[in-house]
């Protein structure tokens, strides 16, 4: 016996009441897709990390190289990244997984060329999602001493042991850089004049206003920004918009955590 049919009233409260409940889930879905790419992150960044400190043990505790140029294999990556949308020739170096492992820390990574990249990185370039999101704190492994002109003053960590202050918890060794900042391998913080330093490179953003940081002691976190200029949505230009900009809760964060006084 088939039973009476749904009334148009009836049937219109139920599709009210499952929109409600997809309104309330939604949200929840979410949040906990950006907490499994905040984990992955992590997951990433510690695996890096490993294989940096890997290298250091078979190095005399020195850092892999860092010099803020990814056209020699004496670098702990390699590869140049860069927007190619038209009428830009094309980036192949963007898609070449091979350059990820080609530099210093590339053996110690068992060629698992996906850590290099953050799950939270959905911005492709011309030909497809490009492969490296990670930076590396530019004291660390500073052998060019790029830093001098800029940063008169402040200690390069070309050790494990140089680094006493902040200490090993507290020095990061990479970053999530924004997908409209990253190039080479290398990561400028502008030390000089504190709260009133404006970027030279932008950390990203991309984990619902977050990045993701390693740190010489091994642990990883996700560092959620304050300030609205580290926070700009990414607009695939280069430089990055939010370069020569001011953020200075954010700066000042990031600052105590790269290097100290000499």
């Amino acid at each position: 016996m088939i039973g009476p049919a749904f009334t148009l009233i009836e049937l219109l409260v139920v599709i009210a009441v499952i929109a409600i409940l997809a309104a309330l889930l939604l949200p929840a879905l979410s949040m906990a897709k950006q907490r499994a790419q905040s984990i992955y992150c992590m997951n990433n960044l510690q695996q890096l990390q490993l294989a940096i400190e890997m290298y250091a043990d078979e190095n005399k505790q020195k850092f892999p190289d860092n010099p803020g140029s990814t056209t020699t294999i004496n670098s702990w990556v390699t590869g140049n990244l860069s927007w190619d949308w038209p009428p830009k020739f094309p980036n192949f170096q963007n898609t070449n997984t091979a350059l990820l492992t080609a530099g210093e820390i590339g053996r110690y990574v068992a060629r698992n060329v996906r850590i290099f990249k953050c799950p939270a990185d959905i911005f492709p370039g011309r030909w497809g999602p490009r492969v490296r999101s990670y930076s590396m704190n530019g004291f660390v492994g500073d052998t060019l001493n790029i830093n001098e002109k800029n940063n008169p003053g402040w200690r390069r960590l070309l050790k494990t042991s140089d680094c006493i202050s902040p200490g090993p918890a507290r020095t990061w060794v990479l970053l999530d850089e924004c997908p409209d900042s990253i190039n080479d391998d290398f990561f400028s913080v502008t030390m000089q004049g504190g709260a009133t330093a404006t970027w030279t490179d932008v950390p990203a953003s991309t984990h619902n206003g977050a990045a993701g940081f390693s740190f010489v002691d091994g642990h990883a976190e996700i560092k959620p920004w304050l300030d609205a200029n580290t926070r700009a949505p990414v607009s695939r230009v280069n430089p990055c918009p939010d370069n020569k900009k001011n953020s200075p809760d954010d700066i000042v964060w990031l600052q105590q955590r790269t290097s100290s006084h000499q």
